[in-house]
């Protein structure tokens, strides 16, 4: 069996790297973008709501060009839920309490761990020691990135955002390997993620209560443009394209960059300083990114089906 990461007889080409990069800037422009929107009067189902009825509604178009194939229920939903419903819960609900960086170091810092552990699980595919050794510098790493903020544990809500976040980073990792063990192609998660999503999140909203009346127009307006297009449907594909190029496991780590570049973003756009500390930070994980691209790889497991 071919690794499941990269095969032999189809070697990557810069393009997934590039679908990576842009993974990790949009991802980042998410975060700060999603924490404002928690700042709002908007809740959490809100946002949600706003954002898969902006994504059904764009891609409406596309069923006439979908090829409809019958694909199992259960992987759909699973699927679907893994960057959708189920996930935004988790990560709104703790951005309610907790800052943007720790958002950032939270769910994708975690994101390569959780990675390794369901790919396991699933395909009985074991990392090899470098990505091993890349995953914990990147875990490091990005806890070097934190230690700033570590005042979010000291209470109980803040042990809250913690928890919410790393069922977040878990939930993303288990949709990464459901895309590439699953075989989903982009055209299946541009289609059925709006779907399932907006049919889970309406009867949610109905239900609960609202905070849209007393939102500004053009707050819903750039929400709905940001989460509904940018994020869903176009990065949705263009990770898509990532995972189904590299694997999991390596965009994952791509994934876990995201709170370095925020903080070099940080640092041009707001003038905010990096401590050495924080700068050694950035260098490891950049470091451990480079040496898994050029030597890590999985070793062979049996698939499970």
């Amino acid at each position: 069996m071919q690794s499941p990461e990269i095969s032999d007889s189809k070697k990557p080409t810069v393009l997934p790297y590039l679908a990576c990069l842009f993974f990790i800037f949009t991802w980042a422009g998410w975060i700060v973008v999603s924490r404002h929107g928690t700042q709002t009067a908007m809740t959490p189902v809100d946002l949600i709501f706003i954002r898969f009825i902006t994504a059904l509604i764009v891609s409406s178009p596309l069923w006439f060009f979908y090829k409809w194939h019958k694909i199992p229920w259960y992987r759909v939903i699973l699927m679907a839920w893994g960057t959708g419903a189920v996930y935004l819960l988790f990560c709104f609900g703790a951005m309610s309490n907790a800052k943007a960086a720790s958002a950032g170091v939270l769910i994708n810092g975690l994101l390569p761990l959780f990675g390794a552990i369901i790919n396991f699980a699933w395909t009985g595919q074991r990392a090899s020691r470098i990505t091993l050794l890349c995953i914990a510098a990147i875990i490091i790493s990005n806890s070097l990135l934190i230690q700033g903020d570590m005042v979010l544990l000291n209470s109980g809500q803040g042990a809250l955002s913690v928890l919410l976040f790393t069922a977040a980073s878990c939930t993303f990792s288990f949709y990464m390997v459901t895309v590439k063990n699953w075989g989903f192609t982009l055209m299946d998660v541009v289609i059925w993620v709006p779907i399932v999503n907006a049919l889970t999140i309406i009867p949610i909203w109905f239900c609960s209560t609202s905070g849209l009346p007393a939102t500004p127009i053009s707050i819903i307006a750039s929400q709905a443009a940001f989460q509904g297009i940018l994020i869903t449907l176009i990065a949705g594909a263009i990770i898509a394209y990532a995972i189904r190029s590299l694997g999991p496991m390596t965009t994952s780590m791509f994934g876990s960059f995201v709170p370095a570049v925020a903080a070099v973003l940080g640092l041009i756009f707001l003038g905010e300083q990096l401590t050495p500390l924080e700068i050694g930070a950035i260098a490891l994980c950049t470091c451990a990114l480079l040496v898994n691209s050029r030597w890590g790889a999985g070793t062979q497991g049996k698939a499970l089906k």
